[in-house]
């Protein structure tokens, strides 16, 4: 059996089903934890019923049941009652996706800026003009003349 949805509110309307092989049948829906009568009516073809959470519903966890016309249990479900319009309280922590692309492709652009303007400046981290290192200097080798000396 099962009760959609199975988070409702108060006052909301929730579609109890027993399946297939109960269609047509005479049937009660009770609500537990205290024993309430939500509804009694003929199951549809597809075995479901339609009942009303009372408004007085204790909230938390509960349990319905589906009786048929002889008192015989056809099903149960759990369901929860909660307070306002049913499913989870909202808690403000979802982001919107067009909020955190954005973020990112700011840290991206960030970053890149960042990074060319490190590689286009290198005179500006020691803090004045650009000196050779001395373990990257490479020193040129003298060419040896070749000419021949001419006595006069």
């Amino acid at each position: 059996m099962t009760v959609d949805p199975s988070v409702a509110a108060r006052g909301q309307s929730v579609t109890v089903t027993a399946g297939e092989e109960s269609a047509g049948a005479e049937a009660a829906a009770w609500m537990y934890s205290d024993p309430v009568r939500l509804a009694t009516g003929t199951l549809s073809a597809a075995g479901a019923l339609t009942v009303t959470v009372p408004a007085d519903a204790p909230l938390g966890a509960h349990r319905i049941a589906v009786f048929a016309a002889d008192g015989a249990l056809l099903g149960w479900a759990d369901i929860r009652i909660v307070a306002g319009g049913g499913g989870l309280a909202a808690t403000g922590a979802e982001l919107p996706v067009a909020a955190a692309a954005l973020a990112m492709a700011l840290l991206a652009a960030g970053t890149l800026v960042l990074i060319r303007r490190r590689r286009a400046r290198p005179e500006r981290r020691g803090g004045g003009a650009v000196r050779p290192r001395p373990h990257l200097v490479v020193p040129r080798p003298v060419p040896r003349c070749r000419c021949r000396r001419l006595d006069s």
